[in-house]
């Protein structure tokens, strides 16, 4: 690479590093010690909520006091994303359903979707991130 590609690559390397933020999450209401808690971030609504674009696991055992887990996806682009969260109680790696489909470990998601059968739109749980990052919490039921 010619010295004058390799410094413009290197300009738009620090542009986009410029322009990205954490996204701290809370997990709120992690009841037990056991398993681990499961967080996915979603970046389009095509994705959601089967294919995270990135995903984090943290032992339950390192909530605090209050039953809270920190996760923090870094430098993350300006924009719209979703996250899901669930306390994977027996530590399968997946989320456990009855017989007819409904969740049996603890699960939540971001923006605040109003309770019902399935997961909610992409849109009711879009929140913003934008290049000084986000903190949001979810609370796991």
């Amino acid at each position: 690479m010619s010295p004058r590609k390799l410094a413009a690559a290197a300009m738009l390397a620090a542009a986009v590093a410029a322009h990205a933020g954490d996204l701290t999450i809370t997990v709120e209401n992690v009841q037990s010690d056991d398993g681990q808690v499961m967080v996915g971030l979603f970046d389009s609504a095509a994705s959601f909520p089967k294919q995270v674009a990135r995903g984090r696991s943290v032992g339950a055992a390192q909530r605090d006091a209050t039953g809270k887990i920190q996760v923090v996806f870094a430098g993350l682009a300006p924009g719209t994303y979703a996250v899901s969260a669930f306390h994977d109680r027996d530590n399968s790696g997946k989320l456990n359903v009855n017989m007819i489909g409904v969740p049996s470990e603890p699960y939540g998601f971001s923006g605040k979707p109003a309770g019902r059968m399935g997961a909610p739109a992409f849109s009711d749980a879009a929140i913003q991130v934008p290049d000084t990052g986000a903190a949001i919490s979810i609370e796991v039921k």
